[in-house]
């Protein structure tokens, strides 16, 4: 069968998304915070995943793809610039986590 949102996949073999890392540095202590209740509340926001080092949490891993079609009023801007620079590179996906770099085209936030 033809692989029709992706021609270049062969058919029987994985499509490769492409993920953004970048530091937690770029979301605010109050978003975390937002990002961690929504974890343990079980609340909605854009998909993501707490990325987990021997049980801490230590980022967020987000789908990228089709987040225009998630309800982002609610979501805070600073997040929402996050999204935005890894769907401008054509990611798929997008890694927060305080190892990863920080980068000149978004702003940073002093964590305590």
């Amino acid at each position: 069968m033809e692989n029709t949102t992706n021609p270049g996949v062969k058919p029987g073999e994985p499509e490769i998304s492409r993920c953004c890392n970048i530091s937690t540095a770029h979301i605010s202590p109050e978003t975390n915070n937002l990002l961690l209740e929504s974890i343990e509340n079980q609340e909605e926001l854009p998909i993501f995943l707490p990325k987990k080092v021997d049980g801490e949490i230590y980022g967020f891993i987000f789908l990228i793809t089709g987040y225009d079609d998630v309800e982002l009023s609610s979501t805070p801007a600073d997040l929402c610039a996050c999204l935005e620079y890894a769907a401008n590179l054509n990611c798929d996906m997008l890694m927060l986590d305080c190892d990863s770099p920080v980068v000149d085209d978004l702003p940073t936030y002093a964590w305590p």
